[in-house]
C-alpha cells in the first residue's frame, strides 16, 4: 500500500455509491489525481468539510494497485467560503479549476499557487470577477508555456507601432496585421506586460477602467482558448452569471 501526503485543492466532485464522493484534487507533487473519499457524505464524516469544492488542503492519502487513490484524511487550509456563497465568483472559480486542470501538464507548482491566490482575491479582497479571470488566463498562459511575445512583433520583428493583437502568438505592427488580428490599446498592452512580469502576490495590484478590463478580458480569454484548443461550459455559464 503506497502512502503519501500532499498539498491540494479540490477542482471537482461527484457523488459515488451511497456515501462516498470522487474527488478530482490539484496536488503540488503529484499532477492532478483522482480520489475517493469514502462515507464522507455521512453525517458522522469527520472529513465532510474537507472534501468539498474549491477545499484546500493537506491531504493523506493511500493507492494500492490503482490510479485511483483514497483520501484517508485532510487538514484544511482554506474552503473559501465567500467565493463558495456568491454564484457569480463560484461559477467562475469552476471555470478557473476547469482550466488549471486542462493546462496543470506535468504538475507545475506555480499553477497551483496562481489558482489558490485567484481565490483568495475573488474571496477575502473583493477582486472584480473580470478582472480576476483576465490576470488568471494571461498569467496561467505564461506558466503553462504560452508567454505571448509582447516585446516586438511576430511577424518582423519590429518593436514600434504594436497595435495589434495574434492569438496564435502575440502583438503585431501594423504593417504585419491580418484580418484576424484584433486591436490592443496602449492600456490592455501596458496590463499585459504588468502581469506577465509582475511578481505573484502582486499580480493583482492594478487598476483599469471599465473599457480596458472588458478589452483587456476579451483578448486574455481568446488567448488561452486558442492555446487550450477546447471550449468550456463552465465559462459559458460564468458570462450568462454576469
Amino acid at each position: 500500500m503506497e502512502t503519501c501526503k500532499t498539498r491540494g485543492i479540490i477542482t471537482r466532485r461527484a457523488d459515488y455509491g451511497e456515501s462516498n464522493c470522487m474527488l478530482t484534487i490539484l496536488t503540488e507533487n503529484l499532477g492532478v489525481i483522482s480520489a475517493c473519499a469514502y462515507g464522507v457524505r455521512s453525517r458522522r464524516s469527520k472529513m465532510k468539510a474537507g472534501t468539498q469544492l474549491l477545499c484546500c488542503g493537506d491531504f493523506v492519502l493511500s493507492r494500492k494497485n490503482s490510479e485511483i487513490y483514497r483520501v484517508d484524511a485532510v487538514e484544511i487550509v482554506d474552503a473559501f467560503y465567500p467565493v463558495c456563497e456568491d454564484i457569480v465568483k463560484l461559477s467562475l472559480a469552476n471555470y478557473l479549476c476547469e482550466l488549471s486542470r486542462e493546462m496543470y501538464g506535468d504538475g507545475d507548482e506555480r499553477i497551483l499557487t496562481l489558482l489558490l491566490n485567484t481565490l483568495y482575491a475573488l474571496a477575502y479582497k473583493d477582486e472584480n470577477p473580470v478582472l480576476a479571470k483576465a490576470v488568471f488566463e494571461v498569467k496561467l498562459a505564461q506558466y503553462a508555456g504560452y508567454e505571448p511575445c509582447m516585446d516586438s512583433c511576430i511577424g518582423c520583428g519590429e518593436k514600434e507601432d504594436l497595435s495589434a493583437f495574434d492569438f496564435s502568438g502575440g502583438v503585431k505592427c501594423s504593417s504585419c496585421r491580418e484580418s484576424a488580428d484584433i486591436n490592443i490599446s496602449d492600456g490592455v498592452y501596458r496590463s499585459i506586460r504588468y502581469i506577465l512580469e509582475a511578481e505573484e502576490r502582486k499580480i493583482f495590484s492594478f487598476t483599469v477602467s471599465e473599457e480596458i478590463k472588458k478589452d483587456l478580458s476579451l483578448l486574455a480569454e481568446g488567448y488561452i482558448l486558442n492555446k487550450s484548443e477546447r471550449t468550456y461550459k463552465s465559462l459559458d455559464y460564468f458570462k450568462k452569471m454576469l
